[in-house]
C-alpha cells in the first residue's frame, strides 16, 4: 500500500525538471552574458517565459477543442523547442561560454 509506481520517478523527477528549469538556465545566461547581464537576461527570459504559459496554455485547449487531440499542439511545440535549440545553439557558438565575472 501507498508508495510509487515502479519505474516511476515521482517527487524526484518533479524536483530534478524544477531545479533544471530555476538553476541551469540562470547558469548558462550567466556564462554567456556575465553576472549583471546575465541577471537582466534572466529576468526578460522568465518573464517571456510566463508570456509564453499565459497565451499557449488556452491555445492548446482550443486545438483540442477544434481537432479533438493534442497532436497539432504536441507538434507546435517540439518545432518551437528545436527552434529554440537552434537560436541557442548559435549563440553559444557565435559567443562561446565565456565566464565574464
Amino acid at each position: 500500500m501507498g508508495g510509487e509506481a515502479p519505474g516511476s520517478t515521482g517527487s524526484k523527477g518533479a524536483a530534478k525538471a524544477a531545479s533544471s528549469c530555476t538553476v541551469l538556465y540562470p547558469v548558462i545566461l550567466r556564462r554567456l552574458y556575465g553576472k549583471r547581464l546575465g541577471t537582466a537576461v534572466w529576468g526578460i527570459c522568465w518573464a517571456a517565459f510566463m508570456l509564453g504559459h499565459a497565451i499557449w496554455t488556452p491555445l492548446i485547449a482550443k486545438t483540442y477543442d477544434v481537432t479533438g487531440s493534442y497532436n497539432v499542439a504536441l507538434i507546435s511545440s517540439a518545432i518551437i523547442f528545436v527552434v529554440a535549440g537552434i537560436f541557442l545553439f548559435i549563440q553559444i557558438s557565435t559567443k562561446g561560454m565565456v565566464e565574464k565575472d
